[in-house]
């Protein structure tokens, strides 16, 4: 399997059958969408940098609501949750995104607002391989926030993203220092596609993988 983060919270996952884009954004955040075609793409929700389902090429299944759905090799379940502390009433809804694949499960956070898991959520969500938590605090979970997070869900590998890079109009967000210092540990850095196998995961504890950024201005 082969994993890219573009930018925000843009996570592109490929098999050898079949493509899924997570969260595409718009250009307003200061970077194109590459030209990618995908059979089928999740949205967490419906805001400018989350949303640009129209960049993406073909007529691919779209995932935004609350469900469980099969499609294409993938085994998606999107589970609710809320954008702020305040039960929606700041920011509005959040999914998010369990992903089965044959053999990986995989969590997708999108903008995920909530100080904690709720138990149910806990619950939907089971064991995960690789969690895609935010960490740049201001519109989503802090650095602090995602570290208690990712001990609740304790998943065998965590990857920041939501978080300030170079070029991003979005001035808020801070950077991923803080969740690497919650974490207490140093980051392995993949520069460019991470291709990974079920053998290259840790047999207990969680690692923190960082993905470098390949979204183009």
């Amino acid at each position: 399997m082969v994993i890219k983060w573009l930018a925000q919270a843009c996570i592109i996952i490929k098999q050898l059958t079949a493509t899924l884009v997570i969260d595409p954004y718009g250009e307003d955040i200061g970077f194109k969408m590459p030209k990618l075609e995908a059979l089928v793409v999740s949205v967490s929700h419906d805001h400018f940098d989350h949303n640009n389902t129209k960049a993406i090429l073909g007529s691919p299944f779209i995932v935004r609501e609350p469900g469980e759905y099969e499609v294409s090799g993938f085994s998606l379940y999107a589970i609710p949750s809320f954008h702020d502390t305040l039960q929606g009433k700041e920011r509005g809804s959040n999914l998010v995104m369990k992903v089965y694949t044959k053999e990986f499960s995989l969590a997708h956070f999108g903008d995920f607002g909530q100080s904690e898991l709720s138990s149910l959520q806990i619950q939907a969500l089971g064991e995960v391989d690789i969690a895609f938590i935010p960490v740049g605090g201001f519109y989503t979970i802090s650095g602090s926030e995602a570290a208690h997070i990712i001990n609740q869900l304790e998943p065998k590998v965590a990857v920041p993203i939501h978080y300030s890079i170079p070029g991003l109009t979005v001035k808020e967000l801070g950077g991923p220092e803080e969740f690497f210092g919650e974490m207490g540990q140093k980051p392995i850095l993949i520069e460019g596609d991470w291709k990974v196998k079920a053998s290259d995961l840790p047999s207990e504890g969680t690692r923190i993988i960082q993905l470098q950024p390949q979204a183009k201005q």
